[in-house]
């Protein structure tokens, strides 16, 4: 009997995949780049997943989301027969290729899958007219996966036969004809193939020189020397060009070379991931010439960069100092990615006559929000009183955590300063908050009943204890 449902699912869904072969639909271009488009689902309207071909019962959901704001739901078609309800994207893939899916799922308590109902991922090989070679099929939930919470899943498929042009992976839900109840939670897809160059390696191809220089307790690599983007510019990576001062404060500029000029960028060799990330700037910020631009920002570089980039895959998100060419405009912005959407909030940053100034920018990046703000003060001078401008993102362009690092640059829009100055701006420090701990201006303020606090008592405790037992001994 075992034998016979497996077989009768294997039937099922050679059909469906045969089906989806003559299917029309295809995935929005990724410009051949081995990343999956909208990999939490968060971009759609209503039911609708964006970069997503999908058929059968298919929502969005904010139901177990661990990312962002959406999920996707499936659920079976109810239709009396064998029947799947599935998502599904196409990559370019070869011969010899492994592939690696991983992704999140679950089911709640009040909607779980029940009997013999299974989600499942497909990867499947298909050749240059898109027709199928051969799938494997891998069950990631069942009636008795644990309710309630997301679970991690990995499924790493075979080499890719012989005449293989792309590969396709499906996730679905198989229900059978009993028509069971019951729905499937998925979030936050990656499909990377694992045999050749990787994401993380490619993060490095504009810092050649490999030196560093340190800022708030953290390494940085120095852009360049070379050409590059934003701009281009550019970027020089020589000791006039970025430096530390004898007080730690870290210097970029922007310099006039003769028959070029060049710009400054600095990338932090350790990825941090979700937090309270706090660069706090020296002196007047509000003056400069309005096509200089200084950045600080999240950044990933893709396999290929996509100008539109609707799935934010750069996983960028900015606090930028720039009029962007426009003298009218305000000074400041926190912006979330893609650009074109112009997700940002514009403020001033009026001078206080005080050339030492100073001024610290600070985003909180959440897994379902960023928490931008900026304040008058060093790093932990955080307040209302303080406050210069804040403002929340809850929107469907917040970064993953994948390989994007801290970069902080200064460069040029549109050709050298338009005031035809050179410029220079001082960092005094950079501090970054772990996603789940103390903010470090709150370390000393936690409320006596905050299990930090009953930790720490206990920590001082023993110590005591254990001193009193040596003196006797």
């Amino acid at each position: 009997m075992i034998l016979d449902y497996h077989d009768k699912c294997k039937t099922l869904l050679s059909t469906l995949l045969l089906i989806l072969s003559t299917n029309t639909l295809q995935t929005q271009a990724q410009c051949n780049l081995l990343q999956i488009a909208n990999p939490s689902f968060e971009v759609g309207s209503g039911n609708t997943l964006e970069g997503w071909n999908q058929f059968g019962v298919i929502k969005a959901t904010n139901v177990l989301a661990n990312h962002g704001n959406r999920a996707a739901q499936l659920s079976g078609t109810n239709s009396g027969t064998w029947s799947l309800s599935a998502v599904w994207q196409k990559q370019t893939a070869s011969e010899g290729d492994i592939w690696q899916a991983d992704l999140n799922v679950g089911h709640t308590s009040s909607n779980p899958i029940t009997g013999s109902m299974k989600a499942i991922v497909n990867i499947e090989w298909r050749d240059s007219e898109d027709n199928l070679i051969s799938f494997t099929t891998t069950d990631i939930a069942t009636a008795s996966t644990a309710t309630d919470t997301l679970h991690a899943v990995s499924v790493t498929s075979d080499s890719a036969p012989a005449n293989t042009a792309s590969t396709h992976i499906l996730i679905g839900i198989l229900q059978t004809p009993s028509n069971e109840t019951g729905a499937v939670i998925i979030d936050s897809v990656s499909f990377v193939e694992t045999t050749g160059a990787q994401l993380a390696d490619m993060q490095w191809g504009d810092f050649p020189s490999g030196r560093t220089v340190n800022l708030g307790d953290y390494s940085w690599r120095v852009k360049g020397s070379g050409y590059y983007g934003p701009g281009p510019n550019h970027f020089f990576d020589t000791s006039d060009q970025v430096w530390v001062d004898e007080n730690d404060r870290l210097h970029m500029t922007i310099k006039n070379r003769g028959q070029f000029w060049s710009s400054s960028e600095i990338a932090t060799e350790e990825i941090m991931g979700y937090g309270d990330y706090r660069l706090t700037v020296v002196g007047r910020l509000d003056d400069w010439a309005p096509n200089v631009v200084f950045g600080f920002f999240h950044w990933q570089y893709p396999f290929c960069y996509n100008d539109r980039n609707p799935w934010n895959l750069h996983n960028e998100m900015d606090m930028e100092i720039s009029r962007w060419g426009d003298p009218s405009r305000d000074p400041a912005h926190f912006i979330v990615q893609p650009w074109q959407d112009y997700i940002a909030e514009k403020f001033d940053l009026p001078y206080t006559g005080d050339p030492e100034q100073l001024t610290t920018f600070a985003y909180e990046w959440l897994s379902d929000r960023i928490i931008f703000r900026a304040w008058r003060g060093d790093a932990l001078s955080e307040s209302e009183a303080n406050m210069i401008h804040q403002w929340t993102y809850t929107g469907p362009h917040i970064p993953r955590e994948e390989v994007a690092r801290m970069h902080l640059n200064l460069w040029q829009l549109y050709g050298p300063p338009s005031d035809g100055q050179e410029y220079e701006i001082i960092l005094s420090d950079f501090v970054f908050v772990a996603d789940g701990t103390l903010p470090p201006e709150t370390i000393f303020n936690v409320p006596f009943n905050h299990p930090l606090y009953l930790l720490a008592l206990a920590s001082m405790i023993f110590i005591v204890n254990l001193s009193r037992r040596k003196k006797v001994h």
